[in-house]
């Protein structure tokens, strides 16, 4: 079966990305993918909020008994520098779980910032968006890994023809 065209090796590294990031997208447009993806993420961050929340009343304890000593037990030294680093532990753990629970609430307010931190360089925009959100494969296939634009067409029939479903371009 003759994929690609002569003039380009079968070894050259820019035909093998190619094929992995369309075997990616084979795998990662799936449905039940998706599903999976969605609720081990809704999953993960739900246990992440808890583990703040925890290791942040953990360090509060720990902060009010560095506090109430005022120093060290073994080395007679001021806890102000223990103290000072378990408070910013506390307002890092809680303040994070806290504004992660506000940002379910109103979404927009984290995207409106992360887009204007993005404005600001479209090179870097352009880097991090290189890649489809949720497909796994690159924008412009083509142009990234230099392929013959006819080629590959008939190299992606063949592959949603075995497959019985379409993957996305």
């Amino acid at each position: 079966m003759k994929l690609y065209k002569k003039t380009q090796s079968l070894d050259s590294p820019k035909q093998v990305q190619a094929g992995l990031s369309l075997y990616k997208r084979l795998i990662t447009s799936h449905i039940s993918t998706t599903g999976a993806n969605l609720q081990g993420f809704n999953a993960l961050v739900t246990l992440n909020t808890a583990a703040d929340f925890v290791t942040g009343a953990i360090d509060f304890a720990r902060l009010g008994v560095a506090k109430g000593l005022g120093t060290n037990i073994r080395t007679g030294a001021s806890n102000k520098d223990t103290v000072e680093n378990l408070y910013n532990r506390v307002y890092g753990s809680w303040g994070g779980s806290l504004r992660r629970l506000t940002d379910a609430i109103s979404p927009d307010i984290p995207v409106e910032y992360a887009d204007a931190i993005l404005n600001m360089n479209p090179k870097i925009m352009e880097k991090l968006f290189r890649d489809i959100s949720g497909d796994g494969g690159v924008n412009d296939t083509m142009r990234m890994f230099n392929l013959d634009g006819e080629t590959y067409q008939k190299y992606l029939k063949e592959i949603e023809a075995t497959q019985g479903r379409k993957v996305s371009c």
